[in-house]
């Protein structure tokens, strides 16, 4: 049995149709984005916090800032993420981030992968999170070994393996990662968010160090506020 601070829990993913709505906007299955977009099989380097893979940009634009997708995430925050801290006051990520990785490419996301993967902890640098967040993944494609999130767990790796109804919530101290190149057959989506109790905010534990979103550079404790980053709910 795993000591990790991981958990598995469900969500109503009919009502809450978020993988529906991506493919109703790209009208294809999203495992197939990368022959409906014929998606170059190259390598793709974010780790400057640019994304150059189209669709990426394309769904976050024409679907996650639209009025219709942010309606469904306030609820979805009301009726899934808020029971589960009780319904105590949170910070959460205003909105949420998307990763694709499309079948036969590379992608490169951490400074230094190892063996293949892109394992890495989120308060680490590119990324710099605050060591108060809970990590919050759910996967928009069913996944198979080849391009599942894995975590390491008592020094061995391990398939997150969620189903699409399912949300996988893990610690900031639980290292993890994808695999450096999806040798799928199937293109990969994933949504993911952060979120907090708003009394395990600390600003002590935020700082000056220089953090980059979208090419631009951030002070840490500038970034990760309800300036940029949060919304309290």
């Amino acid at each position: 049995m795993s000591s990790l601070n991981i958990e598995y829990f469900k969500y109503d993913n009919e009502k809450f149709n978020f993988k529906e709505l991506f493919e109703n906007f790209f009208e294809c299955d999203l495992t197939r984005l990368h022959e409906k977009f014929n998606i170059e099989k190259k390598f793709y380097d974010v780790t400057a916090g640019i994304d150059n893979i189209s669709v990426v940009e394309d769904a976050y634009k024409n679907v996650i800032n639209t009025n219709h997708f942010k309606n469904k995430w306030f609820s979805f925050i009301k009726l899934i993420v808020k029971p589960y801290f009780n319904n105590e006051k949170i910070l959460i990520q205003k909105l949420p981030s998307i990763n694709i990785i499309p079948s036969e490419c590379e992608v490169k996301y951490v400074h230094e992968t190892v063996n293949g993967y892109n394992f890495h902890l989120d308060s680490y640098q590119p990324f710099y999170h605050p060591i108060f967040e809970e990590n919050f993944w759910m996967p928009m494609t069913k996944t198979d070994e080849l391009n599942d999130l894995y975590f390491i767990d008592n020094h061995q790796k391990k398939r997150v393996d969620a189903k699409l109804d399912e949300i996988f919530r893990f610690g900031n101290n639980v290292v993890h990662g994808n695999i450096l190149k999806n040798n799928s057959k199937n293109t990969r989506m994933s949504m993911d968010f952060k979120a907090l109790l708003l009394s395990n905010y600390d600003e002590k534990l935020i700082s000056n160090k220089t953090i980059i979103k979208r090419g631009k550079e951030y002070k840490q404790k500038d970034w990760y506020s309800t300036k940029h980053y949060y919304m309290e709910v």
